[in-house]
């Protein structure tokens, strides 16, 4: 490769990265709801310790067994949330288990956290149903 060659293929590379940078530190203002505070940072920590990770998910990320609770806090009255963390029903399928007792304090950690996530700019996730599988087809159906 000649020296101009070489020169135009840098010079493609650094402004091919250079674009990359703008676009993705461009779009990170759009979806952060800034930093959190240690009332949201405890009520992860509660997310995390109890694994509730594994039957619920967060952004799309976990379990399907439990709903999503990205936008929980949009949907439910906070004070029911806060009675489900306090008192919580025996879970479904196996009725035998129960989601963890929290402490007042836990919970409203667990809410202020919960309020957190909904306040990030999903770009419309979770995304609402729009299509059913018709059993035993392969056709799908809007709803």
């Amino acid at each position: 490769m000649n020296k101009w060659g070489a020169a135009t293929f840098l010079g493609t590379v650094f402004l091919g990265f250079g674009i990359f940078l703008v676009v993705c530190l461009g779009s990170i203002d759009k979806v952060s709801s800034g930093p959190m505070s240690s009332k949201e940072k405890l009520g992860k920590w509660v997310w995390q310790k109890h694994g509730c990770v594994e039957c619920h998910c967060l952004f799309g990320n976990g379990g399907y067994l439990g709903p999503d609770l990205t936008v929980i806090t949009r949907k439910m009255p906070i004070e029911r949330l806060k009675r489900f963390f306090s008192e919580p029903p025996v879970m479904r399928p196996a009725k035998r288990r129960k989601h963890p007792e929290l402490d007042e304090a836990k919970a409203d950690a667990m809410i202020a956290y919960l309020k957190f996530t909904a306040k990030i700019n999903t770009q419309g996730w979770p995304p609402q149903p729009g299509y059913v599988l018709k059993k035993n087809s392969g056709e799908t159906k809007g709803e």
